[in-house]
């Protein structure tokens, strides 16, 4: 797929998902925006926004495209383990307690992205 249209899919998805969110949650929105305090963390929004989304799919399309098709579970696994390596760093950083059920979530992804990684240059 050509990387424009990429990207203009990716812009239309993000889009709708987002005005659908918004829809959804209006109330809590306008309540949280309307206290001045939180209006720091709108800036801390749109750099997650355009950093923890736009750039990491952006280079998932990337490592796709230049890629041999036998290394892309590797690449799913290492891209989609983003979420556990930030529940660790939660734990490390803010001292933030883990409940168990995060635990074996983490236990399980990490299996599972060892089974993809072992088998995926397997021909069977």
């Amino acid at each position: 797929m050509p990387f424009n249209v990429f990207v203009f899919l990716l812009s239309i998805i993000y889009g709708i998902l987002g005005i659908i969110l918004y829809l959804f949650n209006s109330k809590n929105i306008h309540e949280y925006f309307s206290n001045n305090k939180n209006n720091i963390y709108i800036y801390y929004a749109i750099i997650a926004i355009i950093f923890g989304t736009i750039l990491a799919d952006l280079f998932m399309w990337y490592a796709f495209q230049k890629t041999a098709k036998k290394n892309l579970p590797i690449i799913v696994a290492i891209i989609h383990s983003a979420p556990i390596l930030s529940l660790i760093l939660i734990y490390l950083i803010y001292k933030e307690k883990l409940d168990y059920r995060a635990i074996m979530g983490i236990l399980i992804a990490f299996m599972g992205i060892i089974i993809a990684i072992t088998y995926s240059n397997n021909k069977n």
